[in-house]
């Protein structure tokens, strides 16, 4: 943005107006433009800053609609995948699925067992071979990509120590359908932190591994933009022998409150993000104070604010994901 103080032609001689096709040399700008770009004339600042504001938004909204495309295409990919394995297990039998399974995450090695990507590693014991064909048929409508859902091993009769070794190794649980376990193997998971689930029931079992495949999932964070603020003036006190910076503001929208986090955005660029550690009006300490009241602010960092600096107060929410299961029987 440019306030126009100057302007002068190709013979360095200052004039009034630049008709079309008149280079000049203009003076005025807080920041120089890059060659090319397009020069609005406006009536006032503020009419500038409605623009500059408007075209900003413009190409984040465009920037967000470009994203969208790429993660919408990265998904249907990522589906397209899932699709064709599960149609190509749905022409073996669960014998044949778990030996896959097992093949594949015994191949990558101890030290290759962990995932970034949250997942549930299971080693399922039934009583009977038609139990545990009806379990995995269960665990086959399973179609989420929020935490992947793998059977390590699947046998018949008593929980051994190798099922919980197994489970072990990759942080994953042991599901008894109707069958015991065995006393060293319950030492054993109580000491490796195995966490054995013992079921008579097909649909409970199914809710309790709902409730471990929700456990796994990371919290999703939730940024709430609490109040909004302009710096009208800054300026330095003496704590001491200390000098803090001070922020004066004027509160635009919502409320600021101290103990919330706080960032400072500078020409659309964040320059601070963190905590106050003094909000006052006019001389008291206050712990919030709301739109259209002044207040005094000193960040954590001892940050220099400017003139027209924007200070967002927000909070930050951690909301626990669920997975999305359903049976479809």
């Amino acid at each position: 943005m440019c306030r126009v103080r100057n302007l002068y032609n190709e013979h360095n001689q200052q004039i009034g107006e630049a008709p079309p096709s008149t280079p000049v040399e203009v003076a005025g700008w807080k920041e120089i433009p890059a060659a090319g770009e397009l020069i609005l004339e406006v009536e006032s600042e503020k009419r500038a800053r409605e623009v500059i504001d408007w075209r900003t938004q413009n190409e984040k909204e465009e920037r967000l609609k470009q994203d969208a495309v790429v993660i919408e295409k990265k998904a249907q990919e990522q589906h397209k995948a899932h699709t064709e394995k599960r149609k190509v297990n749905s022409l073996l039998t669960w014998k044949e699925i778990r030996m896959r399974k097992a093949a594949e995450q015994m191949k990558l090695g101890k030290e290759n067992v962990k995932s970034d990507h949250p997942e549930l590693n299971i080693v399922l014991k039934g009583d009977v071979d038609g139990s545990v064909e009806a379990i995995l048929d269960a665990m086959a409508t399973y179609d989420s990509d929020q935490c992947t859902l793998d059977v390590l091993h699947c046998g018949v009769g008593v929980v051994s120590d190798k099922d919980v070794e197994i489970a072990s190794t990759f942080d994953g649980i042991v599901v008894a359908f109707n069958v015991v376990v065995s006393s060293s193997a319950e030492t054993l998971a109580n000491k490796l932190g195995v966490t054995i689930q013992k079921h008579s029931i097909i649909y409970k079992l199914i809710d309790d591994l709902k409730e471990e495949l929700n456990e796994r999932l990371p919290p999703v964070e939730e940024v709430s933009v609490l109040g909004e603020a302009t710096v009208l003036q800054p300026f330095t006190i003496s704590v001491g022998k200390r000098k803090v910076h001070v922020a004066g503001c004027r509160v635009n929208k919502g409320s600021l409150k101290i103990g919330q986090q706080f960032k400072v955005v500078r020409n659309q660029d964040t320059v601070y993000e963190g905590q106050v550690t003094s909000l006052k009006h006019h001389k008291d300490d206050v712990k919030s104070v709301k739109k259209d009241m002044e207040c005094g602010l000193s960040f954590k960092e001892n940050i220099e604010c400017v003139n027209g600096d924007v200070i967002i107060c927000y909070e930050v929410s951690h909301i626990p994901q669920k997975i999305n299961w359903e049976l479809g029987f």
